[in-house]
């Protein structure tokens, strides 16, 4: 077992595990005014901990049956009670006792302060995770927490649809993703009515007791139909809202008892028991964890390491605060439908996936900025400044990103090819002759940036000076066979070779890393037109003076991220082809299982780098998430982004609640579609209090309408009822209305029209609805008992 030194302060100075216990307990019975007795009784059950007193009787009884216990006892430094009886303090005390004996210490009213001891594994961990922290999950998870202890139980209105969405039924809320085992739409709706009660109750109280009668609540809704299963996960992330000074996020039973038993194995600290319901494992478990010197750390970033850890422990990830640049992004999520790569390189490829307007691409510019510049995000996450600033910083630094080309943003879409994206052949006209070199798609680049290889004894700088002075004009150089060819660069990593005696007049491409290589006296593993590539070495050499000792350095390379907006818009197998594979985390560069292709074009032997990020997006009302290539969704991370009524709060127009009005929408769109179809919040960010009913008119006109139009195929029928036209008494605030009366249709096609089965309503948008302020609060609030009935 690792040797622990853990200090502890008491009464101004500081001691170890046994000299700490002989000291507090001399202070309780000079304190007390107990007898030895009552001292003996106190300090009973204390986990792993028996006899931690003995008066003079009891020792010499229990010496008679071990001369080992002269060991266990500070015999030379007896204690003595209120009447002066003499008694001995068990020395015996290590990590799974001295826990206990504090807590019990503490209850007496003994102030106790755990120093962390710093060489252990766990406080290396831990310290490396402070300086490198997942801020931007830490501080939506404060703030989620905040919002919940500041509710008053007395008055607040727990029926709320903001309240009950954003911890019931959210997949991700900033405190956990519980994607997929969420709330489904049926069953929040049957629960609807539950809820309020439930979350007053654990707000109120969030205990062990709680936990329990709730565990008994939730079976008991399975039985009577309103749970499909027992949601643990949403449970547990309501309780770990109220309580994040007792619990941490590990929101799943097993992942916990796998986490315990890791960390028993580790001997990171007292040993946990991993018997018990979820919420006494978790609470036990942090419980430990802070006593082992991190009680006086924030709550949110001891929880947050904690989950890092089980991240590092059971899923392969790197140490805790060694990769806080992709970890940065979004708080996990107890699925597993999360891939585990065979790397440390967790969450290098991730896809924001939502419904149109919900601020997927909006989102990648604050990603892609903390990736290649998390110093920045931190700064700013812990700055004063307002949001719009934040985000005018944000945007500033990642147009400079994109400049310097460590950023790239693309678009797929039906058209884009392999050529495009990694290499292909392009043709050109030199008098009257069609010549053919390779030129480098957007993703090749960026991959070369992101990997440099830097080389000693001028090399580097001789091949700079070759590449300028073909890109002028041709090189003219002669093969080992005296063959004459001219050498010409366009840029990318290849020179273009044409023999002069060729017919063909075909250009040929020379790997200048091939060329670089051959200068250094290597022979590169499938080198393509080598004589080609040596006559170059073999120039740049002569001609440059290049030292013999030259060597090649890996230089550490900053993160690069490719953004791929609509990324299922393309087709996958024919953009990235065999490059598909090389994707996964533990197949990049310098990993364990790393894996080259040699490129069809330009025969390059090619791998993508381990610090090269890869963001889509993707617009699930676009293509359903189910008809993704399956090759795609195993090597990329999927978070959801859905619209975010938070960012509607308090926008009233014209006396119409923007915020109300979306969310009962997209509630009916859930009814007759599913929640892929929403309408995002982005639609309407546009708005504010100030805004007039004819930018609301506008911005329904042409853009929320026509979308529904989309949507539901132009059926009309089901768009009215999507905006609530049918719970409207007054047909002028119908914004869908019917083209024709009965009394057009029988003067159209005749007195009988109605028995004509075949004959289908037409329907017309009602333009004078659109700018009136009651057409669109009867979206969210119809008038007629009917609509209040339909609405309950």
């Amino acid at each position: 077992m690792p040797r622990d030194n853990t200090q502890y302060q008491f009464n101004g100075k500081t001691y170890g595990k046994g000299p700490l216990v002989l000291n507090v307990v001399r202070e309780y019975a000079n304190q007390s005014g107990f007898s030895y007795l009552d001292i003996r009784e106190n300090f009973l059950d204390i986990s792993n901990a028996k006899d931690v007193v003995l008066d003079e009787v009891a020792y010499q009884t229990k010496l008679e049956k071990s001369i080992d216990v002269e060991k266990r006892y500070f015999l030379s430094d007896p204690v003595l009670d209120v009447d002066g009886q003499k008694f001995y303090v068990s020395n015996q005390w290590g990590r799974g006792n001295i826990n206990g004996f504090i807590l019990r210490a503490r209850e007496m009213g003994m102030d106790i302060k755990i120093i962390a001891d710093e060489n252990s594994e766990l406080i290396r961990l831990f310290t490396q995770y402070k300086s490198n922290p997942r801020t931007e999950w830490i501080n939506s998870y404060r703030n989620r927490c905040q919002s919940c202890s500041e509710i008053d139980v007395g008055t607040f209105d727990f029926t709320a649809d903001d309240f009950l969405e954003n911890y019931w039924r959210s997949a991700s809320n900033g405190i956990s993703g519980v994607q997929p085992g969420m709330l489904s739409t049926h069953e929040f709706t049957n629960l609807k009515k539950q809820l309020p009660d439930i979350s007053r109750k654990i707000i109120n109280n969030p205990s062990a007791e709680t936990y329990k009668e709730i565990i008994k609540w939730a079976k008991k809704a399975k039985e009577g139909g309103l749970f499909t299963s027992v949601k643990h996960g949403v449970i547990n992330r309501f309780f770990c809202a109220c309580a994040p000074d007792l619990l941490c996020t590990i929101l799943n039973l097993s992942h916990l008892q796998n986490f315990i038993s890791k960390w028993n194995e580790k001997k990171y600290g007292a040993n946990v028991d991993s018997s018990g319901n979820w919420f006494d494992l978790n609470a036990g478990v942090m419980k430990d964890i802070r006593m082992c010197g991190l009680e006086e750390e924030d709550d949110f970033l001891v929880n947050t390491f904690v989950y890092s850890l089980k991240e590092y422990l059971l899923d392969g990830a790197p140490e805790p605060g060694t990769n806080v640049q992709t970890a940065l992004i979004y708080p996990p999520t107890i699925s597993g439908s999360v891939i585990k790569p065979s790397s440390g390189l967790t969450g290098i490829n991730q896809i924001l996936y939502g419904p149109p307007g919900t601020g997927k691409t909006y989102s990648t510019i604050e990603k892609a900025v903390s990736i290649a510049d998390p110093a920045l995000v931190k700064s700013l996450s812990e700055s004063a400044l307002p949001a719009n600033e934040v985000r005018l910083t944000l945007k500033g630094r990642f147009d400079q990103l994109l400049q310097a080309g460590q950023i790239v943003f693309t678009t797929f879409h039906q058209s884009f090819s392999y050529e495009d994206f990694v290499e292909g052949l392009k043709a050109e006209s030199n008098g009257g002759q069609i010549s053919y070199s390779v030129e480098d798609g957007l993703f090749k680049k960026i991959c070369e940036r992101a990997d440099p290889v830097r080389y000693s004894g001028g090399l580097d700088e001789a091949i700079a000076q070759v590449k300028e002075l073909c890109s002028e004009e041709p090189l003219r150089l002669l093969t080992a066979t005296g063959k004459r060819f001219s050498v010409s660069y366009r840029g990318g990593k290849t020179f273009s070779c044409l023999p002069e005696a060729s017919m063909e007049q075909r250009e040929l491409p020379a790997n200048i890393d091939h060329v670089k290589k051959v200068a250094l006296g290597e022979i590169p593993e499938n080198l393509y037109c080598g004589s080609y590539v040596k006559s170059i070495a073999k120039y740049v050499y002569d001609t440059y003076n290049i030292d013999k000792g030259v060597t090649s350095d890996s230089v550490e390379a900053s993160p690069h991220v490719l953004i791929i907006d609509e990324i299922n818009r393309g087709n996958i197998s024919r953009i990235f082809g065999e490059l598909i594979t090389l994707l996964e985390p533990g197949k990049r560069k310098g990993q364990a299982e790393a894996l080259s292709v040699t490129l069809p074009y330009s025969k390059e032997e090619f791998s993508i780098p381990a610090n090269l990020h890869v963001i889509g997006t993707m617009n699930t009302a676009d293509t359903s998430l189910a008809k993704i290539d399956i090759a795609l969704r195993r090597r990329f991370q999927f978070v959801e982004v859905m619209p975010d009524m938070h960012q509607l709060r308090g926008v009233v127009v014209a006396g119409i609640d923007v915020r109300l009005l979306l969310k009962t929408i997209n509630q009916r769109i859930e009814l007759f579609y599913d929640r892929d179809h929403t309408i995002g919040h982005s639609y309407f960010m546009g708005l504010s209090s100030s805004s007039g009913i004819d930018d609301l008119a506008t911005i329904f006109k042409t853009q929320i309408i026509p979308l529904l139009e989309e949507y539901f195929f132009e059926d009309w029928a089901i768009i009215h009822r999507v905006l609530g036209d049918h719970l409207k008494n007054k047909k002028h605030l119908q914004f869908i209305v019917q083209r024709h009366t009965d009394q057009t249709m029988r003067r159209l096609m005749g007195a009988n029209w109605k028995a004509d089965t075949n004959i289908q309503s037409v329907w017309k948008l009602n333009s004078e609805a659109l700018k009136n302020a009651d057409a669109y609060i009867g979206i969210y609030s119809p008038a007629s008992d009917t609509a209040a009935k339909a609405d309950n």
